[in-house]
């Protein structure tokens, strides 16, 4: 009776029966879970040196295996999350509350825990975007993998500056650059599949 929903360019790999004692998946990507309560058949999910305990509970898991960071949005219950320093040995174990989220690290392998509104987290599954405070490499990060396309931007600076806002499903790469370029700062270039943004 557990749902997952899935975000773009993401994969859920899981057995065609699980075992008597867990119900374990693997997730490379972004989803949402819906966990039914059941205490003799614990939830595992596995990502990239992460792995979720859950019994019964919603939350989303932001893990692409090829982004530096993963993020862990709690909704409702509780889960247990241990994040892998070695990719092996297990670490760094939290247990989250609803309304709280964990930032891990992978380059410095940290974690921060913070109170926050999960709907942001979950926007996507309505089609909409939303970030807050928001380096800009990670914002397109997150637009390449929704969209299918590739962003340049030469400038380590402007890929630090943070920013606020929310793109919606169906945007054409013409509105997400001038939505990204909307102080000015930018030429902004499309080539094919390609949008540059080069400090002006």
């Amino acid at each position: 009776g557990s749902t997952v929903l899935l975000n773009a360019s993401s994969w859920l790999k899981y057995p065609v029966r699980f075992s008597s004692r867990n119900r374990e998946v693997f997730l490379d990507g972004e989803a949402y879970f819906d966990v039914v309560k059941n205490e003799r058949h614990t939830f595992i999910v596995h990502t990239d040196r992460q792995t979720i305990r859950v019994l019964g509970t919603q939350f989303n898991v932001l893990g692409y295996s090829s982004d530096t960071y993963t993020i862990t949005t709690l909704v409702s219950g509780k889960v247990k999350l241990q994040s892998s320093v070695s990719g092996i040995n297990p670490e760094n174990e939290i247990v989250m509350r609803p309304n709280q989220q964990v930032y891990f690290d992978k380059k410095r392998n940290e974690t921060m825990l913070s109170e926050i509104d999960p709907q942001d987290a979950l926007s996507w599954i309505n089609g909409t975007y939303s970030f807050r405070d928001t380096p800009l490499e990670m914002i397109t990060g997150r637009l390449e993998k929704m969209y299918g396309f590739t962003f340049v931007i030469p400038d380590q600076t402007d890929r630090n500056e943070k920013y606020t806002g929310k793109f919606f499903a169906g945007q054409s790469m013409e509105e997400i650059a001038a939505i990204l370029n909307f102080k000015g700062q930018f030429r902004t270039n499309i080539s094919n599949d390609t949008i540059c943004l080069q400090r002006r």
